[in-house]
């Protein structure tokens, strides 16, 4: 999918897009009104991304990945192997 805001490529799977942290579903479905309102008081049309959400969805990919790469070498959860 891509990002109504941000224009960036976003796997299917994804609630929020991958670089800007938009609800995508929400997005698909009201981004053009959101962009006529911000354009009308003067901002930006896309809004800028809080630096918190940018540092959790870093923080929760980087233990998604970690878990993915201990899966696939056979640990478990406990570290004590399957």
């Amino acid at each position: 999918m891509t990002c109504p805001q941000c224009g960036a490529a976003t796997p299917d799977d994804e609630w929020n897009c991958t670089s800007c942290r938009i609800n995508l579903y929400w997005a698909s479905r009201h981004y053009p009104e959101l962009a006529r309102i911000r354009d009308a008081q003067g901002l930006a049309t896309a809004a800028k991304t809080p630096s918190f959400l940018i540092k959790t969805h870093q923080t929760v990919r980087r233990k998604s990945n970690h878990a993915d790469a201990r899966s696939e070498a056979g640990e478990s959860s406990t570290g004590f192997g399957g």
